[in-house]
């Protein structure tokens, strides 16, 4: 078998569009079911790997700008998407009148 070229697409340019692909769904699926809370728990997962990666990546490989300028955005994004699935449990968990 050969080996996978560092540059040019590749092997870690799938993952991205996979990871990608997978966030704009559970996005669209928040949309489309607001009341179902785990999608938004799954995005805020997600979304805190990503930016943690991200900053270790620029502590423990190359200090590239990208790297904290992702960290930052995903990490906003998982906090937001952590708040939505509190409040879509504190909703769930309220009696109901």
């Amino acid at each position: 078998m050969k080996e996978t070229p560092l540059s040019g697409p590749g092997f870690y340019q799938g993952l991205a569009v996979g990871y990608m692909y997978v966030v704009t769904v559970l996005a669209w699926l928040m949309f489309k079911n607001p009341s179902v809370r785990y999608f938004s728990l799954l995005l805020a997962n997600a979304k805190a790997a990503s930016s943690l990666l991200s900053f270790g990546l620029f502590i423990f490989h190359q200090p590239y700008f990208i790297y904290p300028a992702n960290g930052l955005v995903d990490g906003l994004l998982g906090i937001l998407a952590f708040y939505i699935y509190r409040i879509q449990r504190r909703n769930a968990e309220a009696p109901i009148p």
